[in-house]
């Protein structure tokens, strides 16, 4: 009987044993699969994370680089879908010169938690310092509704022609009907509500203004006068600018309307001046201003039409012109003599370039209304070669555009619509996206400052100021 009781109890101790080695397995095997499964999420989730950086990084870097090009090239981007990823671009203003540039990616790790990595870096505008452009590209507030703020009227019959404003203050200038009457003023534009504007001084400079760049202690101006074309304040002191010099160019010749002041563009201690058509003598002029009290004149180019509007970039002058090439193309690595390499000549020859705005490689050209109804008076035109400008998309706006702004991805023009002179376009869908009943109308020039919009109009209300809605 003993034998018999033990021999079962060695079977079940053998059996007990057996059950312990299958769970000391079990328990060995469910260890080495968590670590190397453990191990192969830390790999795939070190490798995610580190993809996840990279395209941070390219991100920033790719606004970085965007910035050295163009600084109104670098916006926020959206939502964008990439692989596993979602990325976007987060832009905000720190002031006139300096934007804070965010690059967020984020995507979801085991248990579907959501990871993000975030980079920041700041991109500064030094060209603008000294009176560049210090508009910010970052649109913000309702654009779909622009509302009138403040305005003034400076008292001309003819209001204003031109306006150039930077930190503050808006630089007007005026055509009157009759001389001596004031034709530049400076505009406290601190409070953009006020209305009226405060004047801080108004001067007269003889006979009549019709453009105006300030670069740094002095603003550039363009005259309606043979007698001297180019005319420099200093405004050094707001509320006391002087008239510093007047320049006649010697070398051209005209009558009545013709040789006078009509176009600026200030870069680079040069300043570009356009004409109306001469008699004899380049339209287009190349003037040294590296000292302002003694400009210099350098080279020019004749084009047999008036210069309606100038942008410079780099080695390149782009011009618009009544010529039947409605946008003109220049090489001036050599100022002394400027060579012409590229034009275009668009659709509808009765209507006129007018206007130029560019960002990145996109110019955006202005027509005036041409007698035909498809006129198309606003041009998108690609100059990534500049040699070989190709158009883009245009829109059909039945109206002369005197004046573009862009931001992002809006285009701020003024027209000669006596009701809707000042409209806001979509450029990725050439469409109206927005306009406003300004009461005048629009034909002289528009600018921007921060978040708003400044229009000189050739009546009451010479100064207009447009913000976005609530």
């Amino acid at each position: 009987m003993k034998a018999q009781s033990t021999g079962k109890y060695n079977k079940g101790f053998a059996t007990l044993e057996i059950l312990i080695a299958f769970a000391v397995l079990i328990l060995s095997i469910s260890a080495v699969i968590l670590l190397v499964f453990g191990n192969q999420s830390i790999i795939i989730d070190s490798q995610t994370n580190s993809e996840a950086l990279y395209k941070a990084q390219k991100m920033l870097e790719e606004a970085r680089a965007a910035s050295k090009f163009d600084f109104n090239l670098v916006n926020p981007i959206p939502n964008t879908a990439d692989d596993i990823y979602t990325k976007n671009l987060a832009v905000s203003m720190v002031d006139f010169f300096t934007k804070n540039v965010t690059s967020n990616i984020t995507w979801k790790v085991d248990g579907g938690r959501d990871q993000t990595i975030s980079l920041y870096t700041l991109i500064t505008n030094p060209d603008a310092i000294n009176g560049g452009d210090t508009c910010n590209s970052v649109l913000g507030g309702d654009w779909a509704h622009p509302k009138l703020l403040g305005d003034v009227d400076v008292g001309q019959n003819n209001g204003a022609t031109d306006v150039d404003v930077f930190m503050g203050k808006a630089y007007v200038t005026t055509d009157p009907s009759s001389v001596p009457k004031e034709d530049f003023h400076v505009i406290d534009v601190g409070n953009p509500n006020a209305s009226p504007l405060p004047i801080l001084k108004s001067i007269n400079t003889g006979p009549g203004l019709v453009a105006v760049q300030v670069a740094g202690r002095y603003a550039y101006a363009a005259n309606t006068s043979i007698n001297g074309q180019l005319q420099v304040i200093n405004i050094s002191n707001a509320s006391n600018p002087v008239l510093a010099t007047t320049t006649k160019l010697l070398n051209v010749t005209g009558s009545g309307t013709q040789a006078l002041g009509n176009s600026i563009f200030y870069a680079d201690s040069k300043v570009y001046l356009g004409l109306t058509k001469t008699a004899t003598g380049p339209e287009f002029n190349i003037i040294d201003v590296s000292n302002p009290l003694i400009p210099k004149w350098k080279g020019g180019y004749s084009v047999g039409h008036d210069i309606n509007a100038i942008f410079v970039r780099g080695i390149f002058a782009y011009i618009a012109s009544p010529d039947n090439r409605e946008l003109i193309v220049l090489n001036i690595s050599d100022p002394t003599n400027p060579t012409l390499v590229g034009s275009l000549d668009l659709t509808d020859n009765s209507a006129n370039g007018k206007s130029i705005a560019m960002v990145g490689n996109t110019l955006f050209l202005g027509r005036t209304i041409g007698s035909s109804p498809s006129t198309k008076e606003f041009q998108l035109i690609n100059i990534t070669n500049p040699i070989n400008p190709i158009t883009l998309n245009s829109a059909n706006v039945n109206s002369t555009i005197n004046a573009i702004t862009i931001r992002d991805n809006l285009a701020f023009i003024i027209t000669n619509d006596s009701n809707l002179g000042f409209q806001i376009w979509d450029l990725n869908t050439m469409t109206l996206y927005a306009s406003k009943n300004v009461q005048q109308t629009s034909t002289g020039g528009m600018d921007c400052e921060g978040n708003v919009i400044y229009i000189a109009q050739r009546s009451n209300k010479a100064l207009q100021i447009i913000g976005p809605g609530p």
